[in-house]
C-alpha cells in the first residue's frame, strides 16, 4: 500500500498551501472536547435555564454567540448589553425572547448610570407593548410637585420628574429613558410605586439569531457553536464536515483539523 504525506495532484499545492497558511484556524476548533461541552452544559442560573445561542458560567463561549454571554451572581443572571448590566427575568427560547430589567433601577430609582437604555440592532429587537418613559434628576424647583428626590452626584437639585416618551433633560441635571409595558405607563408617570414597579418587570426583546439550523441540528442530537469565517462573519456550524461528499474536501479538512468532528449531526450529509 502506498502512502503519500500529500496526497494530492501537483497543480493542487499551491492553492492548498495558500489555503493553509491564510486560514486562521477558529480557537475552538482547537479543543478537541467542545462537542462535549456544548452538547452537556446549560446556562444554569437561579431559575433561568439556557442553550443555544447562549454561553456563560459552566458553558464555554463556543457554545453561543459573543454579545449573548450571560452571568450569574447570587443565583440572578444578567446579561450586558452595550455596556448596560440587565437582569434577566424570563428567556423564552420558543419565542427567541427575553425579559429583562435594567440592573441599576432595582433597588430605586438614585443610583442610575445616567445611560439611555439601548439595544444592539445587530442582536437584539424591542418586542412590540412598550413605551419610553423619561426619568429626569437635579430639576429646578417648581409649583410642580416632584415625584420622586434623588441626590444625584454633580446635581444642585434632588427634584425628579417622569414624563412619556424619550426627551432630553430640558433645565434639568441629567435624563433617562426606559421602556415599560404601555398598560403601566399612564400610572408610571404619576405613581412613584407605579413607576419602580414597571421597572421591576422590565421589558421583553426578541433576539436576532436566525439559528433554523441550529434547531435542526439539535433536533438530530447534534449541537451548535460558532466559528469565525473567512469574511469575518459569524456562522453556525452544524454538519459533520466529515460526511460531505467531496473527498478533497475532507481530505483538506483532515489536514487542517486532524481528528476533530464538527457538530456530528445524524441525517446531515449521508447520501451519496
Amino acid at each position: 500500500m502506498n502512502f503519500s504525506l500529500f496526497p494530492f495532484p501537483p497543480f493542487l499545492w499551491l492553492p492548498i498551501f495558500v489555503f493553509l497558511f491564510a486560514t486562521r484556524i477558529p480557537c475552538c476548533l482547537s479543543n478537541p472536547d467542545f462537542y462535549a461541552s456544548c452538547n452537556t452544559s446549560q446556562f444554569v442560573c437561579g431559575s433561568i435555564a439556557a442553550g443555544f445561542p447562549f454561553w456563560g458560567k459552566d458553558r464555554p463561549d463556543v457554545c453561543g454567540i459573543p454579545g449573548l454571554k450571560l452571568k450569574c451572581k447570587n443565583d440572578t443572571p444578567t446579561i450586558e448589553i452595550k455596556d448596560e448590566t440587565y437582569r434577566v427575568l424570563e428567556i423564552d427560547e420558543q419565542s427567541q425572547t427575553l425579559r429583562i430589567a435594567r440592573e441599576d433601577y432595582m433597588d430605586g430609582l438614585c443610583q442610575p448610570q445616567l445611560k439611555n437604555t439601548t439595544l444592539d440592532p445587530q442582536l437584539f429587537e424591542y418586542v412590540p407593548g412598550y413605551k419610553n418613559l423619561t426619568i429626569i434628576y437635579g430639576c429646578p424647583i417648581t409649583v410642580v410637585p416632584a415625584l420622586f428626590n434623588c441626590r444625584i452626584s454633580g446635581s444642585a437639585s434632588p427634584e425628579g420628574y417622569v414624563l412619556p416618551d424619550a426627551v432630553g433633560p430640558g433645565y434639568c441635571y441629567r435624563s433617562v429613558f426606559v421602556p415599560v409595558s404601555e398598560l403601566n405607563l399612564a400610572t408610571a408617570i404619576i405613581s412613584l410605586s407605579s413607576l419602580e414597579g414597571s421597572l421591576k418587570q422590565g421589558f421583553q426583546v426578541k433576539w436576532k439569531v436566525d439559528d433554523t439550523t441550529c434547531t435542526n441540528c439539535i433536533g438530530s442530537k447534534g449541537v451548535c457553536v460558532m466559528i469565525t469565517c473567512l469574511k469575518k462573519q459569524l456562522a453556525i456550524v452544524s454538519v459533520n464536515l466529515y460526511q460531505q461528499k467531496h473527498a478533497l474536501l475532507r481530505r483538506i479538512l483532515f489536514l487542517l483539523f486532524q481528528d476533530v468532528w464538527l457538530l456530528p449531526c445524524p441525517g446531515f450529509g449521508d447520501s451519496g
